[in-house]
């Protein structure tokens, strides 16, 4: 009798334990067959006062760089994940109480983001390069804060 007791204690032990992995495994295929980068692309780019340089020309330059860079660090998910860019061209212009930005620009996706940054603008692939990518963005001023850069699409906005 107390033979069948420590059988029916291996079992619960080892039933604790192929639970605990079914439960590791949920989550990293829930991450990672979730994780498709839409809120890594809704990332804002902002720079306070201090730091704008002077002309909106150059402070929407700065913010396009800093929506770019963000992608290539570690908050940005794997789907949307760069090795570098490059920005080609930045036009302003005015529209109502924002700034429309115009941008052109090259990235180089790692091998798990690379279908992502091909769709919408799409661009010609090169040498791991996805070049002549475009996108608007608005760009608004808060009043002793600084600047916000929304991505707003590669359309009319």
């Amino acid at each position: 009798m107390g033979h069948m007791k420590r059988g029916n204690g291996k079992l619960i032990v080892w039933g604790l334990v192929l639970l605990v992995f079914l439960a590791l495994g949920g989550w990293v295929l829930l991450r990672l067959g979730n994780d498709t980068g839409i809120e890594d692309f809704r990332h804002e780019a902002t720079l306070p006062q201090g730091e704008a340089g002077s002309g909106i020309d150059a402070i929407a330059h700065q913010l396009v760089d800093r929506w770019l860079r963000y992608f290539t660090a570690s908050p940005a998910g794997w789907a949307a994940r760069l090795r570098d860019y490059r920005i080609d061209r930045v036009d302003v212009t005015r529209a109502e109480d924002r700034f429309i930005v115009s941008v052109t620009f090259q990235v180089k996706p790692t091998r798990w983001s690379f279908d992502n940054w091909l769709a919408g603008s799409g661009g010609t692939v090169e040498d791991g390069w996805i070049r002549g990518k475009f996108t608007r963005f608005a760009l608004t001023e808060t009043e002793g804060e600084g600047y916000r850069l929304r991505q707003v699409g590669p359309g009319p906005s």
